[in-house]
Order: structure tokens, then C-alpha cells, then sequence
């Protein structure tokens, strides 16, 4: 992980011979100080620490190697193709002698060039091997307020996964645009929770470096890099802590090297309708996403999501903030296409693969409890941000650590002085008319998945995908959805959109939707009634009523609308509306709530 290396040692840049006197070193030399990296620093070189060989005597006594002899050293890498490429250090030797003393120990330490080869590495003493090690280049880059981004990678894994050798600085460069969109441009930079000034009785990193390793995930070996092997970057791009005391946490993002594979492959199994992507733009989009989870681990550990997972596993029910405000945060990078998402699901041969997406997914799953949203819930950080201002969402992170999960409803209510149905309620508005001041990309996002009915001769009517209609009486009981976007079934099948449970019921905090038509020879509305099974049920209901000429009407009168009043108010007669949107939410962030929609003439 983060490894600091401690040689106490006079350090020569070219050919090094050490002699190392009998009182001065131990029979077994401690070694826990020797890093088993070797790091060339491209950004300031001053901060290359060296490789560091060591000979003891137990390794003197194996290759029978007498005190006082002399060990020629030389180390090497290996290309993917299996050709060797000498290490060579500062002055261009590529080897280097080191004279043992009389216990048959000896050390050796050299700065390795910056224009190396670099990787696995395989020193050979005498032409025996004495250790592995590796050699690692970073870059890296210092913020005014004492915070540093470091980028870890190493020649042999890039050529490995056939990315340019100029991928790495690409990412640091995003890296530092994501931090300061973060902190100087969207304000999460309050002192006792910046990541730059955070509470060190909370949560802090002790170096202030965000440490980002670049990995390949398709690593056939064994080969661990900073403790993290290829398994663990087989999930990356994602976000890790190091627990280093028991309020330090080293931060760390782990990014497959071969990011442009990464992305080729998203693209297939998740199409946009934003078109081809482009790598450069998904690359500030996917460090962005990371380090908001960096930065919201100092404001709230994430809601304790890595905490909080049983045996490691992350507590998922958490994704409704640390990934949809996460999804949200890549659109300041211009990463749009998965904010604009609707998922995907890939049928493999021992696993299915399953993406919730982004907003689009929303918009054709809207009644998903609240609590068990994940990236979709973007567009609700969206609506807050375009409402409230994104200092709310920043105050909104600030209580969650003392509020936690389970009350958010006060932190939200706080932080935006509305009650929680108000809310809600503007949101399900916002949801229908597509309301969240995207301009001309709101052609991106879809209309909501709603259930279609036809108000005809005083009775309601469920159409179907291809306008075939099933008569309901003067009840509907179900919640049905026959067509969204270009997908269409009929009565008999699934829907294809919404739940599917087969009556009309409300999860928490979500809203369902219905688009009534009216038929033309209809001369008076009905009256609504939603009829649930108590009577203190947290439905909030609400009627918006689109005339002939495109303008609408909204109306909250409790659960019992009757419409042919309010459409008199406005001097209007049945024949000048053309369509009634009844949105129903539920207020209760947990209860599931069946009801039933009643008509009446």
C-alpha cells in the first residue's frame, strides 16, 4: 500500500561497493526497513527512492560464497514477449559489484535511470537470483492546499494491455481536474471534513496523497502490486481504503491499464443514446466518480458502505447517495453517457451481468424503493442541485455523519428547509415534465414509464403496447406497464416497464405513474378516488391536467379529485383537456402501499 523507505545507508549513483564493517551489522540484518519497490518519480526525481539489494548470510551460505568475496549484480525485466531488458541505473552501468563482509552480508543500493524499463525486476548476484523486486514509475502532482495525487504504473503492464506509455499522465491530469471540481469548484472543501483538512478524530490520510495504481486486471501470476493482486482490479475502476491507525485511511483508486479495453467493452454491453464514446472524456468521468468517493469518505465514510458489508461485501443499500451522487459528479467531467444510461443485462456462461445504469434506468423502473437505488438515483442529485444549489448537497454530506442512513429524512429536510413529502412530491413532477434544466440534452432522457388508461363511457380502460384496450370497470387494481420507449407487449406478457407484481402498489419513496386518455365523446370528468386498505397511508396524490392547447393544470386536493370541478374553475369544459397525468407517491420510506384508483361520474 503506502510504504515509506527508511535506508539507512550512504547511497552512491553509479558503480557501489559497500564494505560493511562486522560491528555494524547484525548476523541477521533487519530487513522490514527495504521497500519492495524501487520507484523512478517522473514528476520531481529528487523523490526516486532507490533499489535497495540485499545479500545475508543465509543466501552466501546456499550459493557458497566466501566473506570478503566480491558479488557481481545486474538485474533485468521482461518484456511481455519474454525478451530481458537490462536495468540500468543513473550513470548507465547495468551492473554492479558489492563486496561482502565478513559474515558473507552485503547491501547494495542504486537509483535505476528514468528512462528504465519497467516492472517485474530480477536480480541475480554471481549469476544466482537473489531477489524479486519492482520497479515502478509514477506521477505526481502537489495542490496548493498540501493534498497530492500520485499515479503508480510500470512499463511491463502497459505494453502487456497495449496502452500508450502516455495513459498514465493522461490519468493523473484527469485526476487533478476531478479534485479541484470537487473541492474548489463544487465547495466540498469544509475544514473537519475535506480531505485536505479533515478531523483527525474522524477520519484522515496521514500522507494526504490520493495513491491511484494502475493494475492489469488480466495478470496470469501472482505478481501483487502494493498488496492489491489482479483479482482486485478485475472491479476496478473503484475506490479502497488502507486502514493505517484507527482514524488513518490511506485513500486509494485502482484503474485497470488497460482502461481503452475497458471501455470498448462497456460500450458493447451498455449502448448510450449519446452515441460513440470518447476515451479522454470517460476517463475524467471515471476519476471524477472515484474521487468523490475519496473525497466523501473524510465528509461521512461513504455512509460507512465499506464499513457496514458483511465479510467485505459492500453494503449496497447505501447506493442511493455514494453512487448516484457519484453518477451525477461525471457530468462536470462532460461524462454524459452514463449518466444518460438504462442499464444493461448480460447473459454469460457461469454469471449474469447486471447494470442498473443511469437515469434512464430510472425513468423505466420508477417504483423502486427509494433506500434500494443505486446509480440511477443521479437525476435525483440532479433535481437537488438545480433546486437547492449544490452547497446544499455539500451541507446535505456534512449531517450524514452525524444523521447516518437511517435519518436521512431529517439531514434532507434540514439542509433544504422542505418537508420530506413536499419534496417528493416535486420531484415526481420533475420526473414527468423532464424538469432539471438540461437543455438540449434533455432529448437524452426518456419519458417515464407510466401505466396507460382510457377514460371511456364512465369506466377505465388498460391499453397495451400496441393500443389494444381490457376493460377495467370502474376500478383499476393494477399497475401495468405496456410500452416504454421503442419496447412494446401485449395484455398477456410481463410489462415492460415498471414492477411487475401484478397490483397497483407504491414502494417508498417512489411514485407511480398514469397517463389517462379521454375518449372523444367524453362530455364530463370523473371524479378520482385512491382507495388504499387503511386510511393513514402516506399516499400523496397529485392531478395534472394537459389541455387541447399544451398547457397544464395541476391539482393536490387529497386522495378524492374531482376533476370536472377544478376544470370549471379555470373555465374550462371536458372536450378542452386532452390528457390527465395522476401521479401517486408514497411518504413512507419503507412500506410498501398497495391501492386502487376509483372512478365516478
Amino acid at each position: 500500500m503506502k510504504q515509506a523507505v527508511k535506508v539507512g545507508l550512504a547511497i552512491l549513483a553509479c558503480m557501489t561497493v559497500l564494505e560493511l564493517k562486522n560491528q555494524a551489522l547484525a548476523a541477521n540484518p533487519d530487513l522490514s526497513s527495504i521497500s519492495s519497490y524501487s520507484e523512478i518519480n517522473l514528476s520531481d526525481p529528487q523523490k526516486s527512492t532507490p533499489l535497495v539489494v540485499s545479500i545475508d548470510r543465509s543466501q552466501s551460505i546456499a550459493y557458497r560464497w566466501k566473506p570478503w568475496q566480491r558479488v557481481k549484480v545486474w538485474a533485468y525485466v521482461h518484456h511481455p514477449g519474454g525478451r530481458a531488458e537490462s536495468l540500468k541505473d543513473r550513470n548507465g552501468r547495468s551492473w554492479w559489484e558489492v563486496r561482502l563482509n565478513s559474515h558473507g552480508e552485503g547491501k547494495l543500493v542504486i537509483f535505476p535511470a528514468a528512462e528504465n524499463y519497467t516492472g517485474q525486476l530480477i536480480v541475480k548476484g554471481n549469476g544466482k537470483r537473489l531477489l524479486g523486486r519492482t520497479v515502478e514509475k509514477t506521477y505526481e502532482y502537489r495542490f496548493p492546499d498540501g493534498v497530492s495525487i500520485k499515479v503508480y504504473f510500470t512499463d511491463q503492464s502497459l505494453e502487456a494491455s497495449g496502452q500508450d506509455a502516455v495513459f498514465p499522465k493522461e490519468v493523473l491530469d484527469a485526476a487533478v481536474s476531478a479534485y479541484q471540481t470537487i473541492t474548489q469548484f463544487q465547495g466540498f472543501n469544509t475544514e473537519g471534513y475535506a480531505f485536505a483538512s479533515p478531523d483527525k478524530n474522524y477520519a484522515y490520510d496521514p500522507d494526504k496523497t490520493i495513491d491511484i495504481y494502475l493494475g492489469n486486471p488480466n495478470e496470469t501470476n501472482n505478481f501483487s502490486y502494493h498488496g492489491f493482486n489482479p483479482a482486485s482490479f478485475k472491479d476496478a475502476p473503484c475506490f479502497d481504503t488502507v486502514r493505517i491507525s484507527e482514524t488513518g485511511f490511506g485513500a486509494v483508486i485502482l484503474l485497470p491499464v488497460n482502461y481503452r479495453d475497458f471501455i470498448k467493452n462497456w460500450e458493447r454491453i451498455n449502448p448510450s443514446p449519446l452515441g460513440t464514446r470518447n476515451l479522454e472524456v470517460d476517463l475524467r468521468g471515471t476519476l471524477i466518480h472515484e474521487m468523490l468517493h475519496v473525497v466523501l469518505f473524510y465528509y461521512n465514510h461513504n455512509l460507512n458502505k465499506e464499513l457496514d458489508g458483511t465479510a467485505g461485501t459492500p453494503h449496497k443499500k447505501l447506493d442511493w447517495y455514494v453512487e448516484g451522487l457519484a453518477r451525477y459528479f461525471e457530468t462536470f467531467a462532460g461524462a454524459r453517457h452514463d449518466f444518460y444510461s438504462q442499464g444493461f443485462k448480460q447473459v454469460l456462461p457461469d454469471k449474469i451481468r447486471f447494470s442498473r445504469g443511469g437515469s434512464n434506468y430510472f425513468m423505466r423502473y420508477p417504483d423502486q424503493s427509494f433506500m434500494e437505488l443505486r446509480y440511477e438515483n443521479a437525476l435525483f442529485w440532479r433535481f437537488l442541485d438545480t433546486r437547492y444549489g449544490m452547497s446544499s448537497i455539500e451541507r446535505l454530506s456534512r449531517e450524514l455523519r452525524n444523521y447516518g442512513p437511517e435519518n436521512f429524512k431529517a439531514a434532507l429536510e434540514k439542509v433544504t428547509h422542505e418537508p420530506i413529502a413536499q419534496l417528493l412530491k416535486e420531484f415526481a413532477v420533475a420526473i414527468l415534465l423532464k424538469d432539471f434544466g438540461l437543455k438540449e440534452d434533455g432529448v437524452y432522457l426518456k419519458k417515464i414509464a407510466a401505466t396507460r388508461l382510457v377514460y371511456r363511457d364512465k369506466k377505465l380502460y388498460l391499453k397495451d403496447g400496441y393500443g389494444s384496450e381490457k376493460a377495467l370497470g370502474t376500478v383499476c387494481r393494477t399497475d401495468w406497464v405496456g410500452e416504454w420507449d421503442d419496447r412494446k407487449v401485449r395484455h398477456e406478457e410481463p410489462a415492460v416497464a415498471g414492477d411487475n407484481t401484478g397490483i397497483s402498489d407504491v414502494s417508498g419513496w417512489a411514485t407511480d405513474y398514469y397517463e389517462i386518455d379521454l375518449a372523444k365523446e367524453t362530455t364530463t370528468l370523473p371524479e378520482l378516488d385512491i382507495l388504499t386498505d387503511t386510511s393513514n397511508a402516506s399516499l400523496a396524490v397529485q392531478v395534472l391536467l394537459v389541455t387541447q392547447g399544451g398547457s397544464m393544470i395541476k391539482r393536490e386536493q387529497g386522495r378524492c379529485v374531482s376533476l370536472e370541478k377544478e376544470i370549471r374553475k379555470e373555465g374550462l369544459e371536458a372536450r378542452d383537456i386532452n390528457k390527465i397525468y395522476l401521479l401517486i407517491t408514497n411518504t413512507d420510506s419503507l412500506e410498501v402501499i398497495p391501492y386502487r384508483i376509483s372512478v365516478k361520474a
